[in-house]
């Protein structure tokens, strides 16, 4: 475009001084000693630009000479780039095939040229890790951290993912806690921890992270209740007291507290502590609020010094669904402890032939047992157990 510029100024020049030549013709004399020479004006001229392009060209040569090691170096780096960036996808067609070793061996050799070393160490990573590896993943991740240091947060949760895997769990939780340190408010690094803590049964530590859980909406409800129905449960099991349940109970958010596994874990801690009275109006409340089995099959293991008055409401429950087996068996038990065998022996006998569970046989084998009736309290122990192991294989 200059060049063109440059020779389209030369050519009006060239016109202009025409047009004045005609008009007024003129002459050039250069003398040199006792040389001298005459030139036309117009020649003169002409002369003139003409050796100002001539040195234009010749300039724009020798600039262009002296640019030629970048403009090479240029692009040779270029074509280095484009063969990286063949190799990394050709890579990563290997690692999507399955081809580890292959896949390996292309995203080591594109990270040494590539523009985006990071994304090929980490494939490479995974690839090495799929060949048991553990070494060089290592080494690939180490590699991509130095190669981006502000990818650090992302390189390590691949690294913790990675460990996991490999169960290596130490190290995939000293790697989460680091990066905790560095995004205290990252939501994945929250959500791999608690599932480690999970996996690793560190329900206080599980407890301690479920609040910012359920603040960043980390995980969903689903997972969340299974987090609390975990962490929470295990300290109503080891709960010392009534009191102590109940202080557990209270420092439940009102959301955690309408779920019907931590109603059920409260309730059962409240029954081992001899707290009856006090599980039953849990469990009514709940139930009235909105129904549950699982809740159901609790209120039957209540041990009340007047069980009429749990019978009388459980009572109530089946005229609404007269053929609720788990309610069935719940009012056979609570009759059974009121000492009312024979009304007891039929809601019993009543849920098994609706829907059989282990715990109806095995409140009915009890109820026998007390009655004497061993050999048929002894098949019932039989066929609960196997029920039982045929739920737990399936």
């Amino acid at each position: 475009m200059k060049f063109l510029l440059t020779l389209f100024v030369i050519l009006i020049a060239t016109v202009l001084v025409a047009n004045l030549a005609i008009d007024q013709p003129g002459y050039v004399l250069l003398s040199y000693g006792k040389t001298s020479v005459e030139l036309p004006l117009v020649d003169f001229i002409i002369a003139l630009l003409l050796l100002i392009f001539a040195s234009y060209l010749l300039i724009w040569f020798l600039l262009s000479l002296r640019r030629t090691p970048s403009g090479i170096r240029k692009l040779r780096q270029n074509q280095q780039l484009s063969k990286a960036r063949r190799q990394l996808m050709q890579g990563l067609i290997q690692l999507a095939e399955g081809n580890w070793e292959k896949a390996e061996q292309q995203l080591a050799n594109s990270a040494r040229r590539s523009d985006m070393p990071v994304l090929s160490y980490l494939a490479a990573a995974h690839a090495a890790q799929r060949q048991k590896a553990l070494g060089r993943r290592d080494d690939y991740l180490r590699m991509a951290s130095r190669a981006d240091p502000h990818t650090e947060v992302a390189i390590g949760l691949a690294q913790a993912e990675l460990q996991i895997r490999s169960r290596q769990d130490e190290e995939a939780l000293a790697t989460l806690k680091h990066l905790e340190q560095k995004a205290p408010k990252h939501r994945f690094v929250k959500k791999l921890l608690a599932r480690l803590y999970f996996k690793l049964r560190d329900w206080d530590a599980l407890a301690s992270i479920i609040p910012a859980l359920e603040k960043m909406q980390a995980v969903s409800d689903e997972e969340l209740q299974k987090f609390e129905a975990a962490a929470y449960g295990a300290r109503f099991e080891h709960s010392d007291s009534a009191e102590g349940a109940t202080r557990v109970w209270q420092s439940l958010s009102r959301r955690s507290r309408s779920h019907a596994p931590l109603i059920a874990h409260y309730a059962r801690a409240l029954i081992r502590h001899d707290a009856s009275t006090q599980a039953e109006a849990l469990l009514r409340k709940a139930l009235n609020q909105q129904w549950h089995d699982s809740l159901a099959e609790i209120y039957g293991e209540l041990q009340l010094d007047n069980p009429q008055l749990a019978i009388n409401q459980a009572s109530q429950w089946l005229e609404k669904d007269p053929a609720n087996p788990v309610l069935l068996a719940a009012i056979g038990r609570l009759n059974a402890n009121a000492g009312l065998w024979g009304k007891a022996r039929s809601l019993l006998t009543e849920s098994i032939n609706i829907r059989p569970t282990p715990q109806a046989y095995q409140a009915l084998a009890q109820l026998q047992e007390q009655l004497g009736e061993l050999d048929a309290a002894r098949q019932n122990y039989q066929a609960g157990f196997e029920l039982l192991m045929q739920m737990q294989a399936g």
